[in-house]
């Protein structure tokens, strides 16, 4: 069984991804970490070096490397990986994805506490990351509802999004 945690960066998906794996007692794989240690750079080093094409490059050969992988996993990918040509399809191939939806202004909040360790964000006013996250948010939607199961993540707490996953 893999299991691809989906979303928007912010919704959840390392911790609860943690959880889950503990749940169903299997590895858990944070896909950009996985990344950061076969590149032996951070993600913002990644991108401040190579350059985001770079990255999303890694980002798709690691989907393919992460699926391909024996065993059992819960794996959260980065909040973009599935928003490239051919990503969540691929995702799909290997198991099942699972999106987890919060709402703009929950995601923001979260995101301006933490700015400086995401890239796309780094740098910004609190106002310029509520416009980015509206913006990309509505862009990369029409990916993350295609995903096999959508989790509306709002006002439930993390205990209760893992028990409906693993039920």
């Amino acid at each position: 069984m893999k299991l691809f945690l989906i979303g928007y960066m912010g919704c959840g998906k390392s911790s609860l991804g943690r959880r889950l794996a503990h749940r169903f007692a299997i590895d858990f794989v944070d896909m950009d970490k996985a990344i950061e240690a076969e590149a032996a750079m951070t993600i913002p080093q990644i991108f401040a070096t190579e350059g985001e094409e770079a990255f999303r490059k890694r980002e798709r050969e690691m989907i393919s490397k992460l699926g391909a992988a024996e065993g059992d996993q819960i794996i959260a990918t980065g909040g973009g990986a599935p928003c490239r040509e051919g990503n969540l399809e691929l995702l799909n191939s290997f198991g099942t994805t699972i999106y987890l939806k919060l709402p703009p202004d929950i995601l923001v909040s979260r995101l301006c506490r933490n700015k400086a360790k995401r890239p796309l964000i780094a740098g910004k006013t609190d106002e310029e990351v509520a416009e980015f996250v509206s913006r990309s948010l509505g862009e990369r939607e029409v990916y993350y509802q295609r995903a096999s199961i959508v989790i509306d993540c709002a006002g439930r707490s993390d205990d209760y999004i893992v028990e409906h996953l693993y039920n």
